[in-house]
């Protein structure tokens, strides 16, 4: 089975606009037995660009709640209606050896769907397994993490799990990992939604992630993997629900991840707090390769990477092939999607 990445300028095709989570859309090919199946949700595991040369490492990004695995890790669009998605678009350039992956779930906190933070660990793991079930379980692997994704990831390091004696290192952008503001989420998903338990597990002093936090900390202190922590510098808008239902962040300002939340207080050999330019949504949306987060960010991933005599030989390389927004997966005509 292969996959390709499609963008659409300005926008897709309304069909296409109009599919909903876990909704797909096929097209059979002339003079084949094949089908090419279109999808928006980027489930799972999915690689953004080819690797040049060897592979060093796995990279792998997972954004947070209400968010999705690309376009929550993307710019704003141009004049010309083109997005910039710096996994996707900037990584290559600065780090074409490395494989990289964004991972998607089902984080809209609107759908009804019965999920625990623990549920989103173990299908992370599990998912995870089966994107690196051969030699790639021995490559080294660095974790991005956006808000909940970063929960996500810090919880997923506490069953034993095989990938932990090959992680290099974890970059955190405004994760809670004491909690954060949860009052407008609540508002949004209303008493009655299946989400409510889950969004309340977010809360600051919450028991839940207390409980994991203290053995994550314990088990960075143990493998002394490369920590950063990036610090939002922006205030967040709330949401707010205006006349026509429609929920949108256009409330008063606030800090959506205190400080005191997110930085884990590891020694500083160990982890090393930076500031993002942006709030909560938009310190991991970057407009070009000058960017400063970004350059931050690239400092720290070639450090994470090659910290243990690694060669540091980097070379550039252009990208070629299609853009995309929309994951595109080509098999015969009896596959699904998987």
């Amino acid at each position: 089975m292969q996959m390709a990445l499609i963008q659409f300028i300005p926008r897709p095709p309304d069909r296409l606009q109009r599919l909903r989570t876990n909704e797909t859309y096929s097209l059979r090919l002339d003079r084949s037995e094949g089908e090419i199946t279109i999808d928006k949700d980027f489930f799972g595991h999915t690689q953004l660009y080819p690797t040049t040369g060897q592979i060093v490492a796995d990279i792998v990004a997972v954004c947070g709640l209400n968010g999705h695995p690309y376009g929550s890790w993307a710019a704003k669009a141009n004049h010309d209606g083109n997005k910039r998605m710096w996994l996707r678009h900037f990584l290559p350039n600065s780090l074409p050896q490395c494989r990289t992956m964004v991972y998607g779930y089902n984080s809209n906190l609107q759908h009804q769907s019965r999920h625990s933070i623990q549920d989103y660990v173990d299908t992370f793991l599990e998912e995870l397994e089966k994107t690196r079930n051969t030699k790639e379980r021995e490559r080294p692997i660095i974790l991005i993490g956006h808000s909940f994704g970063g929960i996500v990831i810090a919880h997923g390091q506490l069953g034993g799990c095989s990938l932990i004696s090959n992680i290099k290192g974890i970059v955190f952008f405004g994760t809670p990992h004491r909690g954060l503001v949860v009052d407008d989420l609540l508002a949004m998903i209303g008493d009655q939604s299946s989400r409510v338990k889950m969004v309340q597990d977010l809360s600051p002093d919450s028991p839940v992630l207390y409980a994991t936090l203290e053995k994550f900390i314990k088990i960075c202190k143990q493998k002394r993997w490369g920590i950063v922590s990036f610090r939002e510098r922006e205030q967040t808008r709330k949401l707010v629900q205006d006349k026509h239902g429609v929920w949108a962040r256009t409330g008063d300002y606030y800090t959506a991840v205190e400080s005191e939340s997110l930085i884990l207080n590891l020694p500083s050999s160990i982890e090393e707090t930076l500031p993002a330019e942006g709030d909560h949504s938009t310190m991991v949306k970057f407009e070009h390769e000058h960017h400063a987060t970004f350059t931050s960010l690239i400092r720290k991933l070639r450090e994470l990477i090659f910290k243990e005599g690694h060669s540091r030989r980097l070379r550039s390389t252009p990208v070629s092939g299609s853009d995309s927004e929309v994951k595109r997966r080509i098999g015969k005509r009896t596959k699904t999607d998987s």
